[in-house]
């Protein structure tokens, strides 16, 4: 694990915030940090897209998730464990929140 550092337009900074943190998409203090349960369904959708698969409406309140490609789904899975672990584990180590988180 390493720590790099990122150069970002401030609207990006802004947007990342205001999406991940105000709005809660990240919940829990360090070195807590997670996906917010909320939202997990619909990540976890987003994965299927962006491994192939679809999304559409059934209605109010209802997804039609055709599945992706299993092996990507699996590897984006991993990454977000394997993200969520370093962040919490180096904030933990420092002691506040010092890398974003995702």
């Amino acid at each position: 694990m390493s720590t790099v550092a990122v150069h970002l337009a401030s609207d990006s900074v802004v947007f990342m915030h205001k999406l991940l943190i105000t709005h809660g998409a990240v919940t829990g203090t360090p070195p807590n940090v997670i996906i917010n349960p909320k939202i997990r369904l619909l990540v976890d959708a987003l994965y299927e897209v962006l491994a192939g698969g679809t999304v559409s409406s059934g209605g109010p309140g209802v997804l039609n998730i055709a599945s992706g490609a299993a092996s990507v789904v699996s590897e984006l899975k991993k990454m977000e464990a394997d993200c969520t672990t370093t962040v919490n584990t180096i904030n933990a180590q420092v002691g506040y929140s010092y890398v974003m988180e995702f």
